[in-house]
């Protein structure tokens, strides 16, 4: 495992808490009649606010099993991984329930509901966030649209939209609670070389206008090529 700076090869960090703080990290998988096997092993980074990390590696190396850690689903063996200030090995349902409220996950699959519009599906995220009024609700759909570049296709079922489309829609969802740190496990993996550019683009543009941490997942080099710093795995 190493890491680097991919803008600032200088190594210098701004002198402020990180929004996400993973240190000494390592998880090993226990199989029958099988002697258990680390996936994991030490993983120490940090992300601040509007960055890029790009965690790299072939498949099968950890990247996913580690963004499950991040996002607080998969239980800790060892290390700890702190999100905003909050620390996740042993926390209590509560301070979980805190922790993942100030996250977003964008999946390799955008996972909309097809029967939904976009309008809707964008919604619904923001429907299991937050407790807000209806004219709100309406108005954070547009925003959200806005941010993704979508805001024209409101209205549109996800089978008129192309797979890249789709893939901001589900940006957007993941932006309904405006978190801290946005995780997205290869988020670029099924679609073309403009098409993943464009996404890629988009995550950083929006990571700094929302002043959000960003940790991506991917063995895509067009992705690496746009990392603040890169976690090789």
């Amino acid at each position: 495992m190493s890491f680097e700076n991919a803008d600032d090869r200088s190594g210098m960090r701004p002198m402020v808490r990180p929004v996400l703080s993973v240190e000494n990290v390592s998880y090993s998988f226990s199989f029958q009649s099988a002697a258990s096997e680390a996936i994991l092993d030490r993983i120490s980074f940090v992300a601040h606010s509007g960055e890029l990390v790009v965690v790299a590696g072939p498949s099968g190396c950890g990247k996913t099993t580690l963004l499950t850690l991040i996002s607080g689903t998969r239980q800790m063996q060892q290390g700890s991984i702190t999100v905003d200030g909050l620390q996740l090995r042993e926390a209590t349902p509560r301070l979980l329930r805190q922790a993942r409220s100030k996250i977003g996950i964008v999946f390799q699959s955008h996972r909309l509901i097809q029967f939904l519009s976009v309008r809707q599906n964008v919604l619904a995220g923001i429907e299991a966030h937050r407790q807000l009024s209806r004219e709100r609700k309406e108005k954070l759909v547009h925003e959200l649209l806005r941010l993704v570049g979508l805001e024209e296709f409101l209205n549109h079922a996800p089978h008129q939209l192309s797979g890249g489309q789709r893939q901001r829609v589900g940006l957007a969802r993941a932006l309904a609670n405006y978190p801290k740190l946005l995780i997205a496990d290869e988020p670029t993996a099924s679609l073309d070389f403009h098409t993943a550019t464009t996404i890629v683009k988009a995550i950083r543009s929006i990571s700094r206008e929302l002043s959000m941490a960003v940790v991506m997942s991917t063995h895509d080099q067009r992705v690496m090529d746009q990392a603040d710093h890169i976690l090789h795995l």
